[in-house]
């Protein structure tokens, strides 16, 4: 979001305050150098390791700056926050068999999928796709009387991102366990908008020609 916002608007000041020293601490740390490059390429500000004082005191005040404070003491005037935080459940995740069965086996009849099933994956739509897909087989197998024995694989964490109005960037984790030790990186300038996110709506039968589209 910052690198779009930055390409949007050039002469805006955008800042992103992370509270890890790392970008993105659970993929392999090439992928903070990355993105920091990218950032100091575009002129955003990148200030780590504190977080925000949330919510400011004044956030809903459309009539004047929004001052934000961190909790190493700084000190930052905004005209607009963006909270990105993210959200965990109160009690935790669901505990799963590789079969994607709730773990307590009170309940065999009851599968988890996604990002409220302790996997061990990272909590991401590709992930939960294959999950979706191994829960529905073991479901229908049930269903025939037959046993769920399709088992969900859990891969080394990856992600496909915007870093620009038409720049984006895959990245894998190194696959430990097969001896790799680096991630892959793929860059990429393609010219798309948005990540040529009009293709995920065309294998919906959705045909989208204009970004207002977009809007549910």
């Amino acid at each position: 979001m910052a690198t779009d916002l930055k390409e949007l608007y050039p002469d805006k000041e955008i800042t992103l305050v992370h509270s890890r020293d790392c970008l993105m601490p659970l993929y392999h740390s090439k992928i903070h150098e990355v993105l920091k490059s990218r950032l100091e390429e575009l002129g955003v500000k990148l200030i780590t390791g504190t977080r925000a004082v949330f919510p400011p005191a004044n956030l809903d005040h459309d009539d004047t700056k929004v001052v934000l404070r961190l909790t190493n003491g700084q000190e930052l005037v905004a005209d607009l926050v963006i909270p990105a935080t993210g959200q965990k459940p109160n009690n935790g995740f669901i505990n799963v068999l590789p079969t994607l069965q709730f773990k307590d086996p009170a309940y065999p009849k009851l599968f988890a999928a996604g990002d409220i099933a302790d996997t061990g994956a990272q909590k991401a739509a590709k992930p939960g796709v294959v999950q979706a897909q191994v829960a529905a087989r073991n479901v229908v197998a049930m269903i025939e009387g037959r046993s769920p024995v399709e088992r969900f694989s859990v891969r080394p964490p990856g992600l496909h991102m915007s870093i620009g109005l038409k720049k984006n960037m895959k990245f894998i984790n190194p696959n430990v366990e097969a001896g790799e030790t680096e991630p892959t990186v793929i860059m990429r300038d393609d010219g798309k908008d948005d990540l040529g996110i009009e293709r995920v709506w065309k294998r919906r039968g959705i045909n989208v020609t204009d970004p207002r589209d977009y809007h549910l």
